[in-house]
């Protein structure tokens, strides 16, 4: 008699179908290297899928909506997921993006002796309930992250992205991370020539931690400089937040809105851009910065430098200010040579720190292996 395989089971609010997130993409490459090695019965768990969307070598499972979602938060789905893990019975559980699900998931695998491994999708992750409530926007209901607090400390394994979240996760949770591993990337397939006039890009979802709005005005008050051409990309957001910045955009001459766009969409905006300029008040290990290193794009940070990888590895530049970010965007706008420069030390940099090798780590770990 054939022993089954074991079963690994990805667990995120959203299937990549359905939302082109960073961790969506993480996952989706994760995922396409276990099913090629086909030694598990694989299924990704979420809420939010594509219907339409057929997925090769594993099956996804739907996580039935709460009609309490709203008032409760994740928690209101501990029943529907129980029974969903339950009726899949997994041997390891990979979970990614810090909710209610971290804690129901850790419950769940001591329960059933299953390894489940979290993996810190933002500093946001790791971050305590009043230091949360200081932040723009940010509305997560107390009992989810005192549920997803109850993951962290429970979880078989945890994988941080970078070196200040394993610092965020012992300073707050007492809870040392088992690795450090960077996020990962294909190698570019683009060409990665970049015609005229100079393009400086922006993408992100339009929400007040990504604080598109300083993106509008670095364009308006870079208006006088010729040749060169701002470009939005990312989802619109809420009508009665952004409604009068999209009509602000629309006016701008030297400004253009894309909307939401694919990864591979993204790749190809990258590979033609000149700069790459970050507004976020929070991020974790952006992919959008590696997306940029690996075509030769410098980046221009507003207050965020990642273990401060930007500014030791002279790859970009990480403003303080607004207007110290809006003098470095020029300054490379002007300087040719600095800006090339800048651009071949950050290809170099993404493919040595970036590459796929990456993943086997992360597999190892999720395994129980080690990093």
């Amino acid at each position: 008699m054939e022993k089954r395989k074991k079963r690994l089971c990805f667990l995120l609010m959203s299937h990549f179908s359905a939302v082109h997130g960073g961790a969506q993409y993480q996952a989706r490459i994760l995922l396409e290297s276990f099913v090629k090695r086909d030694e598990y019965e694989i299924y990704y768990v979420a809420r939010n899928i594509d219907p339409g969307f057929e997925p090769v070598g594993y099956e996804i499972v739907k996580v039935p909506a709460s009609r309490y979602l709203k008032r409760m938060g994740f928690v209101a789905d501990y029943p529907a997921l129980m029974k969903v893990l339950g009726g899949i019975s997994p041997d390891i559980i990979y979970q990614r993006g810090f909710t209610a699900y971290t804690g129901i998931a850790a419950h769940y695998a001591r329960k059933n002796k299953a390894r489940m491994v979290l993996h810190i999708a933002s500093d946001l992750d790791v971050m305590t309930v009043p230091e949360l409530w200081r932040l723009p926007g940010y509305n997560v209901p107390f009992i989810d992250k005192k549920i997803g607090s109850h993951g962290i400390r429970h979880a078989s394994a945890i994988v941080t992205q970078t070196r200040r979240q394993k610092t965020l996760l012992k300073r707050n949770f007492g809870r040392e991370a088992d690795a450090v591993i960077r996020n990962f990337h294909p190698r570019p397939l683009e060409s990665l020539e970049k015609p005229l006039p100079l393009k400086v890009l922006w993408v992100a979802n339009f929400k007040r931690v990504k604080r598109p709005e300083l993106f509008v005005r670095l364009a308006r008050e870079l208006g006088h400089m010729s040749d060169v051409e701002f470009v939005m990309a990312g989802r619109a957001g809420d009508a009665r937040l952004y409604g009068d910045l999209h009509r602000e955009i629309e006016q701008l001459g030297n400004l253009r809105y894309l909307g939401e766009k694919t990864q591979d969409e993204v790749n190809r905006l990258m590979a033609a851009a000149h700069i790459f300029v970050n507004t976020s008040l929070l991020e974790g290990f952006p992919n959008t910065f590696i997306q940029a290193w690996m075509r030769c794009v410098p980046v221009v940070s507003l207050g965020i430098d990642t273990d401060g990888i930007l500014e030791e590895g002279k790859i970009g530049f990480c403003g303080k200010t607004f207007e110290e970010m809006k003098s470095r965007v020029a300054q490379l706008l002007e300087n040719e040579r600095q800006r090339v420069g800048m651009g071949e030390a950050a290809r170099r940099h993404a493919l040595n720190e970036h590459d796929l090798s990456n993943v086997n780590q992360l597999m190892a770990v999720i395994e129980g292996r080690g990093a």
